[in-house]
């Protein structure tokens, strides 16, 4: 029988059956490592997992994550503050933990999947947003950012010079002419 996570990360298996409606997969999972982070208005977590057929072949190693979460509550507050949020150690499951309430469990997706463990950290790694200015015109462009967080700083003296550097070069290309 085959069956899996039709879901945006599109996992398919084979499994058995033990005649008691309970379904064995074919592989097992190892969580390797997280990697977590935020922007202004999301979160993010991403765990990479070896997984181990049971009938042998070489391992792969995948990243799971429900992608991108909001970050703000109704009410503008950062909702990760006070909640708990747990890749388990053996399949790709995720609890979310607030004190005020019970325990919710989901399965997440896969997103990527590398043939070697190297290739999966990589992909960890760059999975997160680095959170920076990217407008090269700002004092503070930080050219390592993957998404704008709003920190842009622009100098007095930046913006005079602006105009003049404009007309310099609209006065370069009409002497070409």
């Amino acid at each position: 029988m085959v069956f899996g996570n039709l879901s945006t990360g599109l996992q398919i298996f084979e499994g058995s059956n033990d005649g008691s409606g309970t379904w064995s997969p074919d592989l097992t999972y190892t969580l390797v490592d997280t990697a977590v982070g935020k922007s202004l208005t999301e979160w993010y977590s991403y765990a990479l997992y070896k997984v181990e057929f049971e009938n042998g072949g070489e391992p792969e190693w995948r990243i799971h994550s429900e992608g991108a979460q909001g970050l703000l509550d109704d009410d503008g507050n950062d909702r990760f503050e006070t909640l708990t949020y747990t890749h388990s150690q053996d399949s790709p499951k995720i609890t979310l933990q607030d004190s005020d309430s019970e325990p919710f469990e989901g399965f997440a997706p896969y997103l990527a999947t590398y043939t070697t463990e190297d290739e999966g950290k990589e992909a960890l790694k760059n999975s997160i947003p680095v959170m920076g200015c990217r407008d090269q015109a700002a004092s503070n462009y930080d050219y390592t950012a993957t998404l704008d967080d709003g920190s842009c700083s622009y100098t007095e003296e930046g913006s005079n010079m602006m105009p003049l550097l404009i007309m310099g070069g609209i006065a370069a290309v009409v002497l070409l002419m």
